[in-house]
């Protein structure tokens, strides 16, 4: 149709190229600019319409108009065209939703578009106006993804209901169209379209034997044949850990959107564009989960240090906050790497542990504890990725010291003892045995000779009574903080070092009572002893 031009009133010529289709108000042809080479889409009135079609379709570009920029692209009227009719002059764009879902586009585009078409919806919305003629053949997408709506309804048409197409019948929700200035303030009309489209676009894309959803909503059998279709194509795509909960959410948006009530909403029908603009967005994040942000990791240390020691546990702590259906630690994998920084080499040996808290906003908060980190500096690497999910994982890192354990004042190599006990206290609240070291041994030359009895007490001398001996001072010595040393006995006798000569029965306890000193009877109490002496 190269020799067939036409000229805007602008002065520019335009060739008409070829027939794109035919739309419910007559067909659509591809014509280019003569001056820059730039393709428009040309809509020209039905052919034999009569002047009906011709009013309808001026209406048709009078209403675009008022609502370019408002989710609907802009047209320029013309009233002369080749074809001898009149008609509308608007930007072409690279393929409609009916065009795409031919291709067998993925499942995860298709709710991307109609999300994108129910916010364009919302723009209508909020200028109070409807689009009364939503279909897949007037979703219009460009190249960068944007979405726009043609062909709105003109307000004479609301009574009898969109204009019928020979391939792609328009959705009408079941309480019908109540006139324009009904019309016009319900946005519960597009939501219902955008729902059926959704349900006609799976079943375009499942190829299954599936009822077609028209004025009377989705019921229980159209309810069933979209979880088998969606569940089929979701096991394509989706990892399993996550096809769940995006099946749940794409059913219930869809039924709700083509239900056949409209009252109350929820459970019904979404009165408001912008509200299932927002499930359907979500619902389009959740096919491709992943994690979004990862905070710092933080290295928490002990109370007033700024390093761990030897054969202590290194704590570390981060936040993580995955996108929609990626927030569950059930879906989300971990992995771990500790490096010796003084070394330069990965250590193998250092046991790690995490645990998971997730928080009512979504995010989730990771801690994690590493065992048998080697003497030196140490930096752990944790990276966060979803189950399956082909985006990136996110790493977050952080360093620390590990210190050799300090030698206390005062220890030798195998002691235990506690550096605060007095230094001639002994370890008894440890549980040890340690006997005083035992007094230098005489030359042999003058070592006494050894005896097989203890010599015999002398018998004191009768005319002198002995004054009794002088108890010691019942003052225990000073216990160390936190030892377990046993109490003084009720009798007042302070305990006292074990001497070297204690018997191993006595010596076993590591201490032992003082007695004091055996004193021979008086000859004169009759209760026996030596025999008096001789006056």
């Amino acid at each position: 149709m190269g020799e067939d031009n036409l000229r805007e009133r602008s002065g520019d010529a335009f060739e008409v190229e070829a027939l794109l289709g035919t739309g419910a108000f007559g067909q659509v042809y591809r014509v280019r600019s003569v001056r820059d080479g730039s393709r428009f889409a040309l809509k020209t009135a039905r052919v034999g319409g009569g002047p009906e079609g011709v009013e309808l379709l001026r209406e048709l570009g009078q209403r675009t108009r008022s609502l370019a920029g408002s989710g609907v692209p802009g047209v320029a009227w013309l009233e002369e065209t080749p074809l001898g009719t009149p008609g509308m002059m608007m930007p072409l764009y690279a393929v409609s939703l009916a065009e795409r879902l031919r291709e067998v586009p993925p499942l995860r585009e298709v709710v991307a578009i109609v999300a994108r078409a129910a916010r364009a919806v919302s723009g209508l919305e909020r200028q109070g106006q409807v689009h009364g003629n939503l279909r897949a053949t007037n979703l219009l997408v460009d190249e960068t993804g944007a979405v726009l709506l043609s062909d709105p309804l003109p307000a004479r048409s609301f009574l009898a209901g969109p204009p019928p197409h020979p391939a792609d019948p328009a959705p009408s929700p079941p309480e019908g169209r109540a006139g324009p200035e009904a019309a016009e303030g319900r946005a519960s009309a597009d939501t219902y379209a955008l729902g059926a489209i959704l349900y006609q676009s799976v079943r375009a894309l499942s190829r299954r034997p599936m009822p077609h959803v028209g004025s009377a909503g989705i019921s229980s059998p159209e309810r069933k044949a979209l979880e088998e279709a969606l569940e089929e194509l979701l096991s394509l795509a989706v990892p399993d850990s996550f096809r769940p909960r995006i099946l749940r959410e794409a059913v219930a948006i869809t039924c709700r959107a083509a239900s056949r009530r409209d009252s109350p909403s929820p459970p019904y029908r979404y009165l408001r564009a912008e509200e299932m603009a927002e499930r359907l967005e979500r619902l389009a994040r959740m096919f491709r989960p992943e994690v979004v942000e990862v905070g710092p990791l933080r290295v928490e240390f002990p109370s007033g240090r700024v390093s761990f020691r030897s054969g202590e546990i290194a704590r570390f702590a981060v936040l993580v906050s995955g996108s929609e259906g990626a927030a569950d630690p059930d879906g989300i994998e971990v992995f771990t790497t500790v490096t010796d920084l003084d070394r330069g080499r990965k250590v193998t040996g250092a046991r790690i542990s995490y645990s998971v808290r997730r928080y009512d906003t979504g995010r989730m908060s990771y801690r994690f504890e590493v065992e048998d980190l080697p003497v030196g500096r140490m930096e752990l690497k944790v990276a966060f990725r979803c189950a399956g999910s082909s985006a990136a994982a996110r790493l977050a890192a952080a360093s620390c010291v590990v210190e050799a354990e300090p030698r206390r004042a005062g220890r030798e190599p195998g002691d235990d003892r506690d550096p605060a006990l007095p230094g001639d206290a002994l370890p008894e609240w440890r549980g040890e045995r340690r006997d005083p070291p035992r007094p230098a041994e005489p030359p042999p030359d003058r070592r006494p000779d050894r005896v097989s009895a203890p010599a015999p007490i002398p018998a004191p001398d009768p005319r002198t009574r002995p004054a009794p001996p002088v108890p010691a001072p019942s003052v225990p010595p000073p216990t160390p903080a936190g030892s377990r040393r046993p109490a003084p006995s009720p009798g007042g006798t302070p305990w006292t070092p074990v001497s070297a000569d204690v018997p191993e029965s006595r010596a076993s306890t590591g201490l032992r009572r003082r007695f004091p000193p055996i004193v021979p009877p008086d000859p004169d109490d009759g209760e026996g002893g030596a025999p008096p002496r001789s006056r």
